[in-house]
């Protein structure tokens, strides 16, 4: 059978060795190349469908039963037409490569042009757009970038709103982002959850042999991503006293970033890292190497990267009602705390950092249901099933 999968993905994490130099650029999205990859080591012909800012023609690259096609991505203005040009590549992507089923993932246009191609699809739902929609509105933005985002968002939602309504097949990582889809699509949805590749983790890393850091990754300083209150709790608590490090990476992050500016504006700045966005290997080796992660976001549809400290044994202070962090977090394999709460957080932070045996047993009860829960092979059985019953026609 041959799948087409069409979405953001990370180009440098696909098996195209030979192209690795040419490769444009891709996006921060892991999940879906690693979807490609566990498609080909199953034994499915391959076609990964892609945009990238890099290029002004589409590129094709081929090698060992995968064929990736990555067409031009026009910027944010595109938004104002719903992105017909890259629906339009993308639609002739599809079609040239002639699959038998399509998987393509976020709700947007993507999954806009894989309908549009009339073969049976999947659709992978990874966020609510009224949601996002939403934190953008109580955002701490300035005023101009902040209405620009909200214009986005809001087309950006009545994109997601079309798709869903078209499509017959969807999954979600997360029963609660199920519960965020309005009612007449849930029976549409089935549940299959995000995954860890153990392959591409770091050496585990006892956790009394760590460095005394804790890590926050975050794409985005306000609204729902929380940063700020992190930086607080971190600068009230007696780890910072103690001599902790505080290492922020992603968006925003970087030292002349949005959350750098506000630390300094705000004295909280002392014993801060900024890194900024770094590669993803490098990212999952600074996690491996820290003995804490605070994960401060107000809400998340999976929480992948809370998912990745979990494998690695990186215990992880998480929010008590941010969306899926608390089930993946239950039965001791986190610390939950209400995010919001500055003392709150900062509490957890003091009751982690200062006793390395809980961060033991907490980290080693996250690894195990890690690996055991959410490995690749136990989460490609039930995307394959899903692929090859909508192929053969399967039932809404």
């Amino acid at each position: 059978m041959h799948i087409a999968v069409l979405g953001p993905m990370s180009l440098d994490l696909l098996p195209l060795d030979g192209a690795s130099d040419a490769l444009p650029e891709g996006y921060p999205a892991p999940i879906v190349s690693g979807i490609v990859r566990g498609l080909l080591e199953k034994g499915f012909r391959v076609t990964a469908i892609t945009t990238s800012f890099g290029i002004s023609e589409p590129q094709t690259f081929a090698e060992d039963g995968l064929t990736l096609v990555v067409v031009p991505r026009y910027g944010p203005r595109s938004a104002l037409d719903f992105f017909k040009r890259e629906r339009e590549q993308l639609l002739h992507a599809i079609r040239q490569s002639s699959p038998d089923v399509l998987h393509a993932h976020w709700s947007y246009e993507f999954a806009g042009a894989a309908l549009d191609s009339g073969l049976p699809t999947l659709v992978t739902v990874h966020d609510s757009a009224p949601r996002v929609l939403l934190e953008t509105l109580r955002s701490g933005e300035s005023l101009v970038p902040k209405a620009k985002q909200t214009i986005y968002r809001g087309l950006r939602m009545l994109m997601s709103a079309s798709v869903l309504n078209r499509a017959c097949y969807l999954s979600c990582p997360s029963q609660y982002l199920v519960g965020t889809l309005p009612p007449r699509h849930r029976a549409k949805a089935r549940i299959i959850p995000d995954f860890i590749e153990t392959e591409t983790l770091p050496e585990y890393k006892p956790v009394h042999a760590r460095k005394r850091s804790i890590v926050v990754v975050s794409n985005g300083f306000h609204g729902w991503k929380n940063v700020d209150t992190a930086l607080e709790a971190f600068n009230r608590s007696q780890s910072r006293q103690a001599g902790w490090a505080l290492e922020l990476v992603g968006q925003d992050m970087e030292p002349d970033g949005s959350a750098a500016r506000w630390a300094r504006a705000h004295g909280l700045e002392e014993g801060v890292v900024f890194n900024g966005p770094l590669p993803y290997l490098r990212t999952l080796e600074l996690i491996s190497s820290s003995s804490v992660m605070v994960h401060p976001s107000r809400e998340e549809s999976f929480g992948m990267s809370v998912l990745e400290s979990m494998a690695m044994g990186t215990p992880v202070i998480g929010g008590e009602r941010a969306g899926n962090v608390p089930y993946l977090l239950s039965d001791g394999a986190g610390i939950l705390c209400d995010v919001e709460s500055v003392d709150s957080l900062a509490a957890a932070i003091d009751l982690m950092t200062a006793n390395v045996g809980l961060r033991e047993c907490v980290g080693e009860a996250a690894r195990q249901r890690a690996i055991e829960s959410y490995h690749r092979d136990v989460v490609m059985n039930l995307y394959v099933e899903y692929l090859v019953d909508i192929a053969h026609g399967g039932s809404e």
